[in-house]
């Protein structure tokens, strides 16, 4: 399709399409997009679209209505008033009369008689756009701000999903290049719960057998992920190793937060390599089950301070020797 981005994406739901006549001409209409409805996991991430982010796409001269996303089955177009896209309360909608006199706008007719149709699909381009991401949570959640290109909407017999797609901008690389860009060395993996186990509960080092019966490779990106929350630090998101995580403190069986995990991990952290923006991040996660016990963290005493500002001065001054002797 002449214009069509490098970088182009497309979302399908599951939605009713209404097919009526007016003055013995078929009208089709439908919603494309919804606001405000997470997807289904795309690849370790879910989507979001918000409300108004269509605003500037629907300012392009020319939109097509397709039928599956073949460019050569065009069934209406905006730039000759027999498709109508626009955004309300609900998300994208389009309405538009198919061109009866092409074997495309009859089959699609046919197919939408019968009950055959009843999904949607849009294909875009964020080339430009405004995306936000939330990490926050067990799954990430991708979500599109301003959507500023839109090349077509169409009722599909069966979607083809983003990551398997030729042609396309897979959810893989989407996932990959926002960690890649976003989510640098060292960081705080959240809580995988709030729960507080017995204090008086003992404490082993968790293996990964502890957690599942597959291997690393094995597990997938939310698997991973939240694994990753039973400890206070890893080298990367989603960790690339089992090895990668340190500080344990969660119950592998359901999540809750050991006392005597917590303690311990505070106590290796100070033995650590971590850099000062590493321990900041290992300091705060660890203080906020600290409090949860009712105890003040053992760093936010005055002399505690000092011997951490020593370790760390220290620690630089290393660093620097070992840059020089390169």
């Amino acid at each position: 399709m002449m214009g069509m981005a490098k970088n182009l994406e497309r979302r399908y739901i599951n939605t009713e399409i209404e097919l009526r006549e007016e003055n013995a001409e078929p009208i089709v209409t439908g919603y494309a997009a919804r606001f405000n409805e997470q997807s289904e996991e795309l690849y370790g991430f879910k989507e979001v679209i918000m409300p108004g982010a269509f605003k500037e796409a629907l300012k392009a001269p020319d939109i097509r209505a397709l039928f599956n996303h073949d460019p050569s089955q065009i069934v209406a177009r905006t730039k000759n008033n027999t498709l109508k896209v626009w955004e309300d309360e609900e998300g994208l909608r389009y309405e538009f009369r198919p061109n009866m006199k092409t074997a495309a706008g009859r089959d699609l007719v046919e197919l939408l008689r019968r009950g055959d149709i009843d999904q949607s699909s849009f294909s875009f381009s964020m080339e430009g756009g405004v995306e936000e991401w939330d990490d926050t949570g067990e799954i990430p959640i991708r979500k599109l701000v301003k959507i500023p290109k839109l090349y077509d909407v169409s009722p599909v017999t069966y979607p083809a999903y983003p990551s398997t797609s030729v042609g396309l901008r897979s959810a893989k690389e989407i996932f990959e290049e926002h960690f890649k860009n976003i989510e640098k060395r060292g960081v705080d993996p959240g809580d995988v719960s709030k729960e507080l186990a017995p204090e008086t509960e003992s404490w082993e080092k968790p293996n990964l057998e502890d957690f599942t019966d597959k291997t690393w490779e094995e597990l997938t990106v939310s698997e991973k992920r939240r694994i990753a929350k039973h400890f206070a630090w890893a080298a990367s998101m989603p960790p690339e190793a089992y090895g990668d995580l340190k500080f344990p403190h969660h119950r592998p069986s359901d999540g809750a937060v050991v006392w005597k995990a917590v303690v311990n991990a505070a106590a290796r952290w100070s033995q650590s390599n971590l850099s000062g923006d590493d321990v900041t991040k290992v300091q705060e996660h660890l203080g906020r089950h600290y409090r949860q016990f009712d105890r003040t963290p053992p760093w936010e005493s005055d002399s505690e301070r000092n011997i951490i500002k020593m370790k760390m001065l220290r620690r630089k001054a290393e660093l620097k020797l070992k840059r020089e002797l390169i």
